[in-house]
Parts: C-alpha cells; structure tokens; sequence
C-alpha cells in the first residue's frame, strides 16, 4: 500500500492553488499512484510528486507530462502555468513578507549576527588578535565584507556572554551562531556608531565603533558621550588639547572596574580621514589620540580599524601608523566557494526556506574571482527571495531578477518607473547653471564668451601646390604645343655630389631623364654641359673575368 501524500502548506498563495489543483486532477483521474503516473509521463515518481508538493513552481515540460498522464486539458493547464510564472511570488506561507534572512546592499550589523554566515574563520582569528594585540587593521577591497565583520562579527562576538579572553574559531562561530542580549548595552545609531557592554568570560569589554567621516574629533566625541554619559562638546575639546585624552577618559570609564575590562575602539571606513577629512592637522590628531590610547603605559584600551585596501599607502605616509602596520595586518579575501554556499544556503535555511542546488552552484560560479562582490549578491538573493516559489528560492526566480551583473540596474530601473510621470521626468535643479528662464533678458550675461571658429585645415595642400579654385572656375586648359614641364612636387631634388665649382647642381644622366642622343628633354632651371663628350663606360682596363677574381 502506497504511503499517503504529505498535506500542502497553509495559505492560499497561487503555487499552492496551482498544486492543490493538480492533486484534484490526479483524483478525478482514478487516483493512479505515481509509479503509474511516472510510466504514462515518462518522468521519475519522485518528479511528478515534487510537482504536486507546492513548494515550487514545476517546469512547463513536467506540468504538461503530468496533466497528459490523468487526462486533464493541456492547453488550459499551460495557459495557467504562464500566468502563474509571469506574476511576483507572494509571501511564503504562514511567513511574513517583511523577516527577509537577506540584507540586500547594506552592511551586516550586529543585530544581523543570526543570519551572518561564511566569515566564522575570520572572525575567530580577529577575536585572538584583538585579545593578543593593542592594534589591528583590517585590509580588504571594496565590497569584501569589512563592515559587515566588524558589526556582526567582531561587535556581535564581544556581546556574547561567557566568552573566554583568547577566542578561537570555534568559540567565534557558536558566538555569532546565537547571539545574547548584552548586559548593560546601550545601543546607538547602527549606520553610524554603536556603543556596548558586553561580558567575556570574567571580563567586561566595553566596545565603541563609529565611523570617522568629514570631523573625527567630532564623531569620536559623540559616540564617546553617548557610552560615559558626558557632553560632546566639551569631550570634542578635550580630545582635540590633549593626545593622551581618550587614553585617560578610557581608563576613567573603567576606573571602578577590575583590572580585567578594556576598551575596544573600532573605527570602521578609516579611508575617510583621508577621503573626507581635508583637515591634516585634525586628522594627525586623530591618528595620534587613537594610537597613543592604545600604546600608552597602563593603556586599557584596544584599537580596530577597518580599511579598504587601495588606501594602504596612504596609512604608510603617517611614520605612527606605518610602525603599527608591520604587526597589526590583517587581511581579508574574498570567500571560498565552500564558505559563499553557507552565505547563500543557511540564512534561507535559518529562516525555514530552501535553496535550489542549482541556484546556489550558479551564485558561486557568478562571484568567483570578484572580491567586492558581496554586495551585489545580498542583493541578488534579496531580489530573489521575493520571487521565490512557496518556501524554495529558484534558479529561475534569481534569472528574473537579473542575476549578479544586472539585478541592481533592474531594481532602479522598477523604481523609476514606479515614479508618478511627474517626478520622474523632474531633473534636481543645477545651480552652477544659469537661470534659463532669464536668458534674452538684457541685463543677463552669459557666463563665458563662445569659443572662437576653429579654421578649418586645407586638406590635400603641399608644398608648391597651386591654390584651391573658387567654386564655379573651370579648370584652365592647357595648350597642345605647349610643353608640359615636370610636376613641381615630384620633381628628384638634385644630388649634392653633383654640384660643380662653377654652377648650380648638374644631374646625373640617369636624373636627367636622358632618351638618347638627342632625346634629352631640359629642365627650367638647371643647364645641360655645353661641352665634352658624355660620360661612358671606363676604358683602359678590360673587365676581369670571373676565374681572375679569385
């Protein structure tokens, strides 16, 4: 006795509906097991039961074979089967739309650690950096995932209670894997900074991570206001007087502590003082209250920045940063292509949902050799999460919405054309240009003269060549017993071992252009010898024959 079939999910999704009405089908055929079915479809059992299971959308070839075997309208079904695949998938049923296990193009932040998967090596080893080290640096190119492993990896990791001082990869996975609630924590802003407590082990590590941006005297002071409870802007001016300032203020945060606490300072996107900060003696400031809070004696404080790589020889133009880096580099890759399937395949199967095999061998052909192409698979999976089928994200699904190269341009290109005709036909307004609406006024001036006519060049002109004639002037004709001269151009210039004492240049017979006796025709300007008998052949030596040459 065949075993029953398992019940469909609840919902009223379209897929489910498409499904439940092959199952329908199936019945009013006579209810024939699907090894009868396999053997009228020409399709394996397990096939024709996926196709009947709701959890994704069957291939047209297979939903045709299927309603073939039980007698159903071919034409009706495939008409319906368009339909279905044309529409976006709905939300997956009994989930909600919004819980999506895909941040798209934004960075992993620390609340993020349950669905930040395929960096758990990475994270291990920063952790035991961090705990050996005063100073580390995170090099990485564009796109590879450094503010996403400083947020959700390194920030999450230290939140976690009962984490001993010298992490390892192990600990570092379990820590991201299931993240606890902070003691104490006092969250910020999560895209510009975040303060937190959190316990490891026996020790109570306070963490302060913040961008530097255009003033990093200024960030810095915020986020430090916001983890003591003091007022920026005299914590700005502090910080600004005194190099040594955040080493004390680090060791006044911790002063009721035991000696075990540190602080750890992560500046994410360090590239900024140099980017967006024009102010050298504000960013030497900068660079040396970071380093002298983590080198100081009795220092209690730990430094991490995050780094995008084009930017290293600028960090080795400061003599302070250039001694750090010789110990404090860190770099990071791109993924390998075992942990960039636990990136696309576990957060989906955190959240209850299932990846096709297929779409995931082709994620990890699609951003292989591409280090900063994180982002544009988040997004890509993001896109194709809302395309899903039920609960399995497709290779169809990840197609439609433009693969890895071309899903970003279709998502803007949807929200343009999302715009109202109004709005999207606006253009911001420039302000360096001038006001079109006052141009022919008489007191409006153009900003800048025209450019004067170029001249154009005279082509085909060389030198000695007559002018062009006007247009509408025939050609002159030339008389037959007119004799016709030498072109002026191609001419052979006269051979300066030919120039005699007394005269211009005389030619060679050969440059004269000699017809024989009485066949030279002259040229203007250059005289023939008057006298003397033309050069010959040498005489008085008869030629040697080729037995004397020996």
């Amino acid at each position: 006795m065949p075993r029953p079939e398992r019940p469909l999910d609840a919902g009223d999704s379209p897929l489910l509906r498409f499904a439940a009405d092959l199952r329908a089908l199936r019945r009013k055929a006579g209810d024939p097991t699907y090894r009868r079915l396999a053997r009228l479809a020409h399709y394996s059992a397990a096939t024709l039961s996926e196709a009947a299971a709701g959890r994704r959308l069957p291939t047209l070839a297979v939903t045709l074979a299927y309603v073939r075997a039980c007698g159903g309208d071919e034409a009706e079904w495939e008409e319906r089967w368009r339909r279905i695949s044309e529409e976006p998938a709905g939300p997956a049923p009994g989930g909600d739309d919004g819980a999506s296990p895909y941040v798209g193009l934004a960075s992993f932040q620390a609340e993020d650690a349950a669905r930040f998967f395929g960096r758990e090596r990475v994270t291990g080893e920063l952790l035991r950096r961090v705990a050996e080290q005063r100073i580390v640096m995170v090099f990485g190119a564009s796109g590879a995932g450094k503010s996403s492993l400083l947020r959700a990896g390194l920030l999450a990791a230290l939140r976690q209670p009962g984490r001993p001082s010298d992490a390892t990869s192990a600990h570092a996975a379990s820590a991201v894997r299931e993240p606890g609630r902070p003691s104490g924590a006092t969250s910020g802003d999560a895209t510009s900074g975040d303060a937190t407590s959190a316990r490891a082990g026996d020790r109570l590590w306070r963490a302060l991570l913040f961008t530097p941006g255009a003033h990093p005297l200024e960030e810095c002071a915020i986020h430090l206001a916001r983890l003591s409870g003091g007022t920026p802007g005299p914590l700005r001016d502090e910080l600004a007087a005194e190099p040594r300032a955040l080493h004390r203020l680090a060791r006044q945060l911790l002063g009721d502590e035991p000696p075990g606490p540190e602080l750890v300072v992560i500046v994410d996107q360090f590239e900024e003082v140099f980017t967006l900060c024009h102010d050298e003696a504000e960013r030497a400031r900068f660079v040396d209250l970071l380093l002298t809070a983590a080198r100081a004696g009795g220092s209690r404080c730990r430094l991490v920045l995050g780094v995008r790589a084009d930017f290293y020889a600028h960090c080795t133009s400061h003599p302070a940063l250039l001694e750090a880096l010789r110990e404090a580099h860190l770099p990071l890759g791109p993924m390998t292509a075992d942990e960039l399937r636990q990136a696309v395949v576990q957060p989906a199967a955190r959240a209850g949902h299932i990846v096709e095999g297929a779409l995931a061998s082709r994620i990890v052909a699609d951003a292989a050799g591409q280090p900063g192409a994180l982002p544009l698979v988040s997004h890509a999976l993001l896109e194709t999460w809302h395309r899903r089928r039920g609960t399995t994200l497709t290779l169809a699904g990840y197609e439609a919405a433009g693969g890895l190269s071309q899903a970003v341009a279709r998502t803007a290109e949807d929200a343009y054309t999302a715009l109202d005709p109004g709005a999207a036909g606006a253009r911001p307004a420039d302000p360096a240009a001038p006001d079109r609406a006052r141009r022919g006024h008489p007191g409006h001036q153009a900003p800048h003269p025209p450019p004067p006519a170029r001249r154009r060049p005279r082509h085909g002109r060389r030198p000695g060549a007559p002018r062009p004639r006007p247009p509408g002037h025939p050609r002159p004709r030339q008389r037959r017993d007119q004799p016709r001269g030498p072109h002026p151009v191609l001419a052979p210039p006269a051979r300066l071992a030919d120039r005699g004492p007394r005269g211009p240049a005389c030619p060679s017979p050969a440059r004269r252009g000699d017809r024989g006796v009485g066949g030279a025709r002259p040229r203007p300007g250059i005289p023939l010898p008057r006298d003397g008998p033309r050069p010959g052949p040498r005489v008085g030596r008869p030629p040697r024959r080729r037995a004397d040459r020996t």
